[in-house]
């Protein structure tokens, strides 16, 4: 079997348009996604992740993102999204 070193991608979607960018990071981490999403994404701008706990930190840009969740456990697309 090949063993290979992991690589975490971090991508983006814009609805609408479904133009997709992607990142190759260093980390999994709640460090990581911040300085992409506030690299790319407009004050404004709503962003819909999953609940793992590295999204938390994007209610802390101060740039003033509206964060909305998905919890797979009980949907895997969120209706209201």
């Amino acid at each position: 079997m090949l063993m290979r070193k992991q690589v975490w991608v971090f991508g983006m979607i814009e609805r609408g348009t479904s133009k997709v960018i992607m990142f190759r990071v260093p980390e999994q981490d709640r460090t990581t996604p911040i300085p992409i999403i506030h690299n790319n994404d407009l004050p404004g701008t709503t962003i819909v992740t999953d609940e793992w706990a590295a999204y938390g930190g994007i209610q802390e840009v101060q740039a003033g993102y509206n964060h909305r969740f998905v919890n797979h456990k009980t949907v895997f697309v969120d209706p209201r999204n």
